[in-house]
């Protein structure tokens, strides 16, 4: 009888447990061992499933953003959008690595230039007009400005970057004063060309 109960309570203390968290990685999409072996082969959804999985602090109880920062850098390289947009939020927000907003934006526009269904592009303005990120309105705005991965629309580049500027993001304020010097020096050029075609005749203007 007493050899029963001490068999029974170690069941209870060894083998419940280790049940319970196998049900529990099932349920929350714990990566296989399939997913890791791809991922370390270089395999593109499966490097970015390993990267979910290492940032998923209210599921994977292992939750390491250094390693997850290390994945979408994996998938950055392999030229991947997201793993671009991905990493770049990593930088600018400080998620594993230290922040560098010069590297944020340089993985946005490379996000940008592979973005072909308009997912990224979404996901920077959603997070430039409601999430107050600054960082993200300066890379639609220069998107924008050079029509990288976006159409070239001068007034919507000023219009990200005056979200910027509210902001009082410095980077902002600056190329929105470079855009608005530039815009008043050729209507100042336009005009003397307009009263100079206007004295000498078109025809004098080489």
């Amino acid at each position: 009888m007493n050899e029963r109960r001490v068999t029974l309570r170690w069941l209870t203390i060894a083998v419940l447990p280790v049940l319970a968290l196998a049900c529990t990685s099932s349920r929350v999409g714990w990566p296989s061992a399939e997913q890791q072996r791809l991922a370390r082969q270089g395999d593109v959804p499966a490097i970015k499933a390993m990267a979910r999985w290492s940032a998923d602090i209210t599921a994977n109880p292992h939750a390491d953003l250094r390693q997850a920062a290390q994945w979408w850098s994996m998938a950055s390289q392999a030229g991947d959008g997201e793993g671009n947009y991905q990493l770049g939020r990593c930088y600018e927000q400080a998620l594993g690595v230290e922040a560098d907003t010069v590297c944020a934006l340089r993985l946005y526009r490379a996000a940008l230039q592979l973005d072909t269904t308009g997912a990224v592009r979404e996901q920077l303005h959603r997070q430039a007009t409601e999430g107050g990120s600054a960082v993200c309105a300066v890379a639609l705005a220069r998107a924008h400005l050079h029509g990288t991965g976006v159409r070239h629309d001068i007034d919507q580049a000023k219009a990200y970057y005056h979200i910027a500027a509210e902001q009082h993001y410095a980077l902002a304020v600056s190329e929105l004063a470079q855009i608005s010097y530039l815009e008043d020096f050729g209507q100042q050029l336009k005009e003397a060309i307009e009263r100079q075609e206007t004295f000498f005749g078109q025809d004098s203007i080489p």
